[in-house]
């Protein structure tokens, strides 16, 4: 809370007051001035930018003039084989461009292969978990608990490990997980053996 002048009879009032007690008029809180720093700093960051695009852009004017420049004043051969020489620098870094592009819709493509393959191991490794659970309308495989590893350096052989809730024999919902050993012949996973954790 702040003492302030009523505007009207200058006795001192509160800033949380509606009324004057003196006098009845209604307070009228002051604004707080801007600081002329503040005001100044902005000024001078917009002009600043403003100066900086134009001498950018003028450097490029000028750059491109001393190049036309440079260019009129060599022989016509001359002319040709420095025209030449940035017409295939041109197309060198076109093709360094598309041959990158090309390489990570490669790489991406593997990924998403390598995503695909993995969880149509983990789907093999399911299926012959629900197969022989008590309950197979019971089973719920909890996500965000699962691991995957190849065992074999040609990706032929893996261990996949996935949480899961089902029921036991007794109906009780129990938590616990399913491993499964993994062999793919050709583009299709089979399970070696499954064991429950």
């Amino acid at each position: 809370m702040a003492l302030i002048k009523c505007a009207e009879c200058g006795k001192d009032v509160s800033t949380e007051a509606k009324k004057c007690p003196s006098c009845g008029a209604k307070v009228k809180i002051p604004k707080k001035p801007t600081s002329p720093f503040l005001k100044y700093l902005l000024i001078g960051v917009v002009g600043l930018t403003f100066i900086g695009a134009y001498m950018g852009n003028q450097d490029n004017r000028d750059a491109q003039k001393a190049d036309e420049a440079k260019l009129a004043a060599m022989s016509p051969e001359q002319r040709n084989t420095v025209l030449a020489q940035r017409q295939a620098n041109a197309a060198s870094a076109a093709a360094s461009a598309e041959a990158k592009r090309a390489a990570d819709e490669k790489k991406t493509a593997e990924s998403k292969a390598a995503r695909d393959d993995v969880g149509m191991a983990e789907a093999t490794c399911q299926l012959l978990f629900e197969k022989n659970a008590h309950d197979p309308s019971s089973v719920e495989w909890i996500s965000d608990e699962k691991k995957f590893a190849y065992t074999s350096k040609d990706m032929k052989q893996a261990t996949s490990i996935q949480a899961v809730r089902a029921k036991n024999a007794m109906g009780g919902l129990i938590k616990g997980a399913a491993k499964c050993t993994l062999v793919k012949d050709g583009t299709q996973w089979s399970v070696a053996k499954i064991e429950q954790l």
